[in-house]
């Protein structure tokens, strides 16, 4: 893929905009972008053509906020395997609701402190996964209907809407959202001392030190129950699953399967030597890809603080 500097080639291949970067990565066939309005992302070339296909109908603007959102921790790959998987953890074009929740969550991750100031221009159409410019003033409007947010009490000029700020029901919502399902991370994985470090070094901490979610596996949980009824019941229980698949176990892949039919998140994980025996029924899904434990722990942290946010488990000390 050729970059053309100048030209109207050089644009975001999801919102169209001028990006402040556009560069050909060493991987051949692929391109780096830097979008003010997007995020960081590497696409191919292939994933272009699918996007600029007469024939698609995806929805750009929802893949560019779902992009928007992952980047915040670390460049986003677009290929035409995972395409799918990315838009996957978009909300519905029409769910108003959610997306305001997600606009709630982006203005959350800018304000240092509770009661900070905010400027709308500092947000882009994908922080909201909004379509235009109009349903993006329409959704942070109703974040104010909601109680969210708020003007700035001392702005009383010609733009109150300029400035605002996270109420306090805004925070409560924020913290609800994290906990009100469950504060528990269920853990499928290969229960084999080739993981064990991958485990105790990588998702465990990931998990509950650095997100504040509770990581549940059942071998290591004491029960008398029968063990399959033990690990259904605790995966519909769950908040998010957390599936490494490492080994490329059967039960990884039945339970990642489970949690996807009821609707729960699930973040795929495998070691980098694995991944190339991934399933064809989820190697198309946007992997956690790592190398070492504390690889994995940096990465499985980002993720899920980017699509799923932080708990309020606190393990013990």
């Amino acid at each position: 893929m050729s970059i053309v500097r100048g030209s109207d080639e050089l644009k975001c291949f999801l919102c169209g905009g001028m990006p402040n970067r556009r560069d050909g990565d060493f991987e051949r066939g692929a391109t780096v972008v830097d979008c003010g309005a997007c995020g960081r992302y590497r696409i191919t070339e292939e994933c272009v053509e699918e996007l600029e296909s007469p024939r698609s109908r995806l929805p750009h603007h929802l893949i560019s906020g779902a992009v928007r959102e992952l980047s915040r921790t670390s460049r986003v790959d677009l290929n035409t395997a995972n395409l799918q998987s990315i838009l996957s953890q978009a909300p519905a074009d029409r769910d108003a609701s959610e997306k305001a929740r997600r606009l709630l969550r982006a203005i959350s991750v800018s304000s240092p402190a509770l009661g900070a100031l905010v400027e709308r221009r500092a947000f882009t159409q994908a922080d909201a996964y909004a379509r235009d410019l109009r349903e993006f003033d329409f959704i942070w409007d109703y974040l104010q209907s909601l109680g969210w947010t708020e003007p700035n009490p001392q702005s009383a000029g010609a733009l109150p809407r300029s400035v605002e700020r996270i109420t306090p029901s805004g925070w409560e919502e924020l913290s609800h959202r994290s906990t009100s399902v469950s504060d528990t991370a269920f853990v499928a994985m290969w229960f084999d001392k080739q993981t064990q470090s991958a485990w105790t070094d990588g998702i465990k901490p990931a998990v509950e030190v650095d997100c504040g979610w509770r990581a549940l596996r059942i071998d290591l949980e004491e029960h008398n129950d029968d063990v399959v009824d033990r690990i259904l019941g605790s995966i519909r229980s769950s908040r998010f699953l957390v599936a490494e698949f490492t080994g490329h176990r059967n039960g990884v892949y039945f339970e990642a399967g489970f949690a996807k039919g009821l609707g729960i998140d699930v973040i795929w994980v495998c070691n980098e030597k694995k991944i190339n025996e991934a399933h064809f029924d989820t190697n198309h899904f946007c992997h956690v890809i790592w190398t070492t434990p504390a690889d994995l722990r940096e990465k499985l942290a980002n993720r899920i603080r980017a699509t799923i946010g932080e708990g309020n488990y606190k393990p013990p000390v």
